[in-house]
């Protein structure tokens, strides 16, 4: 997995069993995936849970293999794989050969994706070439000119654009490029002593190459705002299948009757507990009668939790993650949904785990 790469075949066939411990599924017994194995395989905070799709992690290990050829090239492996697959001193120079080791195959299949990752840390700019090299932001400079640089200009060195009196010389680079880009530029400041400049990992504050970023590199979420929503569900304080369940909620994937209709699991899309001719998440947490009588009961012990005319998802999410006197609100409505989910199931479909059925009994425990 870290070192050769694998059949796309083998990958597959272990995330297929992965998919089907997680959503409980045997070899004779395919049960309803309910959230797209795209999602599963993305980071908590970006709404995922953090699993990682096989053919993505051996990926991202191949690229961090080639990373290492580049930053350690004197390595007794590094130097055998350049006698044998380089051509000359240029390590980016690589190109795929028949009957080639597993090892070399996933270096060149990697070989893009690397060069899109890594990037100069400049030190004295004398190693760094100004407009070719990515230094200062997500690519190299020439592609984000307004106008085209002559072409004696092109080759310049970092160094070559640096007055020691007067900083940046601004006057040769300011008409070619965007003011963000200046602004980029200038907090930039060069080294008067020959230190030179390293190779740097770019999608990392530090520089160095870690699985996480190479994996976000390719699922092209490495400019991703997460929302904090999904970081603050598995911090709360109530067990493991209460987190998981709430994470479906969240991404609207409870099974519920409107689900399955969607999903030819059934033709009937009503609750018949209470005569509604759709079931979906909002009916059952909202507005089923049955709902609305627990939410009343925890009112009157001064659970108080609001479902206004506003959006459900960001009643949920006030409700949730707000600010409460009581600092274990946010765990007694999150068991609560659990609850309110639990009853359905038990009255829908017959689950015959051992729910607490009697409305007294629940509220005394969560009181």
């Amino acid at each position: 997995m870290q070192t050769a790469r694998i059949l796309r075949s083998v990958c597959d066939e272990i995330d297929r069993k992965i998919r089907r411990f997680l959503w409980g599924g045997t070899l004779w017994e395919r049960k309803p995936y309910l959230v797209a194995w795209e999602v599963v395989t993305k980071e908590k905070e970006a709404g995922g849970l953090g699993l990682r799709s096989m053919r993505q992690l051996n990926m991202a290990y191949l690229m961090k293999l080639s990373w290492r050829r580049h930053v350690m090239p004197t390595a007794c492996w590094a130097k055998v794989i350049k006698s044998k697959y380089c051509q000359g001193d240029d390590l980016t120079n690589v190109f795929a050969k028949r009957n080639t080791s597993n090892v070399w195959q996933g270096i060149v299949e990697t070989r893009d994706l690397m060069e899109k990752g890594k990037g100069h840390i400049v030190g004295d700019g004398r190693h760094t070439k100004f407009w070719l090299h990515r230094w200062v932001n997500e690519s190299a400079l020439l592609p984000q000119t307004i106008r085209l640089v002559p072409e004696e200009q092109k080759e310049y060195l970092v160094r070559d654009c640096w007055c020691e009196d007067t900083s940046w010389k601004w006057a040769e680079i300011s008409p070619y490029l965007l003011a963000d880009t200046l602004k980029a530029i200038a907090s930039f400041v060069l080294i008067r002593d020959k230190v030179g400049d390293d190779l740097g990992w770019m999608e990392t504050p530090s520089g160095k190459f870690s699985i996480k970023s190479a994996l976000a590199l390719l699922r092209n979420e490495q400019n991703m705002i997460s929302n904090p929503m999904w970081r603050w569900v598995w911090h709360f304080k109530v067990p493991q299948h209460i987190k998981l369940f709430t994470w479906l909620l969240l991404h609207d994937k409870l099974l519920t009757n409107v689900t399955r209709a969607r999903r030819h699991l059934t033709t009937d899309p009503s609750y018949r507990e209470c005569g509604s001719s759709s079931e979906d998440s909002e009916h059952i947490i909202r507005f089923c009668p049955k709902a609305r009588d627990v939410w009343a009961s925890l009112k009157a012990i001064g659970l108080d939790f609001i479902f206004d005319e506003l959006n459900f998802m960001e009643r949920l999410f006030h409700n949730i993650r707000e600010s409460h006197a009581d600092r274990d609100l946010s765990t007694k409505f999150l068991t609560t949904l659990w609850y309110l989910w639990k009853w359905r199931c038990s009255t829908c479909i017959n689950d015959s785990r051992d729910i607490p059925r009697s409305k007294g009994k629940f509220l005394l425990v969560m009181h």
